[in-house]
């Protein structure tokens, strides 16, 4: 049987993930830090900001 190198890498990958699990759950306090950056962005939300308050820059390419 010949595999060819593509299909050992899906191979790999498969035993890989299979060993792998379901990911585990985030733990309380990552769950907790994520709650207070979202309720931070939504309180920033509501805070009127004037276009002078721009960077005086642009990104090129």
């Amino acid at each position: 049987m010949a595999v060819t190198r593509r299909e050992w890498a899906g191979i790999v990958v498969a035993a890989a993930a299979e060993a792998a699990g379901a990911p585990q759950q985030a733990d309380e306090e990552t769950r907790s830090a994520r709650e207070a950056m979202e309720e931070n962005a939504r309180q920033l939300d509501g805070v009127p900001l004037p276009m002078s308050a721009e960077p005086a820059f642009s990104f090129k390419p």
